[in-house]
C-alpha cells in the first residue's frame, strides 16, 4: 500500500515539477485563481523565474529519485533522506502559514507533504 502511495506521489511530483518548470506563468495564475486572488499583472524578473524553475527542478527530482528508490532494493536506503526532504518542504509551508497568513493551498500542500 505504501509503495503505491509513493509511486503516485512520485508521478505527481514529476508531472507538477515539469509543469512548473516549463510554464511558470500558467502555474502562478492557477495558484492565484485557486486561492481567489486577482490575476497577476506585473512582470517577473529573470531571477524570480529562475528561483521558481529551480524549486520546480527540485520537486521533479524528488519524484524521480523516489521512483528510483522504489525500483530497486539497492536504492531503498534513499527513502529515508527523501522523507527528510518532504519534511523540510512541509515545515517551510507551515512557516508560511505562520508568517504569511492562512492559505488553503499551502495547508493542503503541507499536510500532503508531511504525510509522505
Amino acid at each position: 500500500m505504501v509503495r503505491y502511495l509513493l509511486v503516485a506521489v512520485s508521478l505527481v511530483n514529476i508531472g507538477s515539477g515539469a509543469w512548473m518548470m516549463f510554464d511558470p506563468y500558467w502555474v502562478i495564475e492557477w495558484v492565484l485563481n485557486f486561492q481567489g486572488s486577482e490575476p497577476y499583472t506585473g512582470t517577473l524578473e529573470p531571477a524570480s523565474l529562475g528561483e521558481f524553475r529551480a524549486l520546480s527542478g527540485l520537486v521533479t527530482m524528488l519524484g524521480v529519485v523516489t521512483l528510483r528508490a522504489l525500483w530497486s532494493p539497492n536504492y531503498a536506503s534513499w527513502l529515508q533522506p527523501l522523507a527528510w526532504c518532504f519534511l523540510g518542504i512541509s515545515l517551510a509551508r507551515l512557516s508560511s502559514l505562520i508568517l504569511d497568513g492562512f492559505s488553503i493551498y499551502t495547508l493542503v500542500g503541507g499536510i500532503l507533504e508531511a504525510t509522505v
